[in-house]
């Protein structure tokens, strides 16, 4: 069972209607859209985009000039820029309909502020792993926070960066929404059009609930791998010979450990509590063998 297998058997899937953008060639629910964060995840969205809604403008934000360049280099972006590119501004300013943010949990706060500063009163979702933080964040920063709903697609790969970014990564894939009562019901809609346009599976969970899921779904899962990974390098010698024995299902289990190590010291960090009781009730499951 996949992690988004586990999801979806956990919580209900909101089918993608055939009007969807996508789906039957609708028209995309968002004319101009700022992907912030061109790594693994924001630059597969950025390509997604310019694969199945071609008449999507997107400006792309990254802090890498080279994750930039490639961005525009590829067609995935009509534009692309770091946080202080005025380009950037004068698009939130302008066009903007929708901004995702796609960065690590710590660069959260940055961007917040900047759409603050800059008068952003549209629609708000992001990519992250985490909604402690940034649920927290965006009350207080964003100037209409009702207007920022959490988001979360269950996809990714051991490859990091814009390098392993790809078009088809949502295919197929549950990508979590977590409304209230405070969204209004065109900009759910909008957002559910937006990710059935991108051949992905609305996934509707509560907020309070999506750190504690996706911990057992996701993050434990990526932690015992890594713990794996750490028990087989004790065990190796200097020629490493005890890899050349690892088969199929070694394999298979330890290769989320690959992920960005970066990445997952802040998930680990801002889902301490969930984490820790999905590890620890692991441990207990193992130790009862």
């Amino acid at each position: 069972m996949t992690d988004s297998d586990a999801l979806n058997n956990a919580v209900p899937e909101v089918v993608c209607a055939a009007g969807a953008p996508g789906v039957s060639g609708a028209p995309a629910p968002f004319a101009s859209v700022a992907v912030i964060g061109l790594g693994l995840i924001g630059a597969s969205l950025a390509a997604a985009l310019a694969d199945k809604m071609p008449s999507v403008r997107v400006f792309g934000v990254d802090t890498d000039p080279a994750a930039c360049a490639t961005a525009v280099e590829r067609g995935w972006c009509a534009e692309a820029g770091g946080p202080d590119d005025a380009a950037f501004r004068a698009f939130v300013e302008g066009p903007c309909e929708l901004v995702v943010i796609a960065t690590p949990v710590a660069a959260v706060d940055d961007y917040l502020t900047r759409l603050r500063d800059w008068g952003y009163t549209g629609l708000v979702t992001d990519t992250i792993s985490t909604k402690g933080h940034i649920l927290a964040a965006a009350e207080e920063l964003l100037p209409a926070p009702a207007r920022y709903v959490p988001g979360h697609p269950m996809a990714g790969s051991e490859q990091n960066g814009i390098a392993g970014a790809r078009a088809d990564l949502f295919e197929g894939a549950n990508w979590i929404l977590c409304p209230d009562e405070r969204t209004a019901p065109e900009d759910f809609q909008h957002l559910h059009e937006f990710v059935c346009g991108l051949e992905a599976r609305v996934v509707s969970l509560r907020r309070e609930e999506h750190d504690a899921a996706v911990a057992i779904v996701s993050h434990v899962p990526h932690m015992v791998a890594s713990s794996l990974m750490q028990l087989a390098s004790a065990h190796a010698d200097d020629t490493g010979s005890i890899m050349r024995l690892a088969a199929g299902g070694f394999k298979d289990t330890t290769r989320i450990a690959a992920g960005s190590p970066k990445l997952w010291c802040g998930i680990a960090f801002d889902n301490a509590e969930a984490l820790r009781d999905g590890l620890a009730e692991m441990a207990a499951i193992i130790g009862s063998f």
